[in-house]
């Protein structure tokens, strides 16, 4: 016989997401016990115009009920009016796992940066998560669907500070801006590709 021990490991999630969204699910409130959640995080709550907020669906699975899944579940991100959103890449299977009182979950996400354009209060809609389990077990059975919904939340936007502003100005404002151009790889053949990449 062999025995194989089997310890959490965070190595995967650590590779794969940023830290500013890793303190993001650090700090979100652990789902309800033996049940599926989806929850909207978004920081900072209050911005003022052009600065940028981070927008996580996240919906935890107890692992049993995971694993009773033929397909991933599907989250859908609230579409948020009046901001510019920019979607971020994310692992496509499980982005995390999480102990809560003894019982595994594993964690899907969905992440998009937004930059609010007007000032005022900005609705985030409420994010939908949805999945399906089989009604029995043979392979072909018939599946019984479920739709759960988020919160919504609501995002301050305050306006730009009126000192030193110019005369009709009503864009966003940066500071400290740096433009490089990196080559991969730095050398190359008649006829071979070069990745061109520009970091502003």
């Amino acid at each position: 016989a062999v025995i194989v021990d089997v310890t959490a490991s965070r190595a995967a999630t650590v590779s794969t997401l940023s830290p500013r969204l890793r303190r993001m699910l650090d700090r979100a409130p652990p789902p309800p016990l033996g049940q599926p959640a989806v929850d909207l995080l978004v920081a900072p709550d209050s911005v003022r115009v052009g600065e940028q907020v981070d927008v996580v669906t996240a919906a935890w699975f107890p692992r049993d009920l995971r694993q009773q899944l033929r397909r991933p579940p599907t989250l859908q991100p609230p579409v948020i009016d009046g901001v510019w959103s920019f979607p971020q890449t994310t692992p496509t299977g499980i982005a995390a796992t999480r102990s809560v009182r003894g019982r595994w979950y594993d964690l899907f996400i969905s992440h998009q940066v937004v930059f609010p354009l007007v000032p005022g209060s900005v609705v985030v809609p409420r994010a939908t998560l949805k999945y399906s389990t089989p009604v029995a077990l043979q392979f072909f059975s018939q599946e019984e669907r479920f739709a759960l919904s988020s919160r919504a939340d609501t995002l301050a936007v305050h306006p730009l500070p009126d000192a030193g502003r110019p005369a009709g100005f009503a864009g966003a404002i940066a500071s400290g801006l740096t433009l490089e151009r990196h080559l991969d790889p730095a050398t190359a053949s008649v006829g071979e590709g070069l990745g061109v990449e520009l970091h502003l």
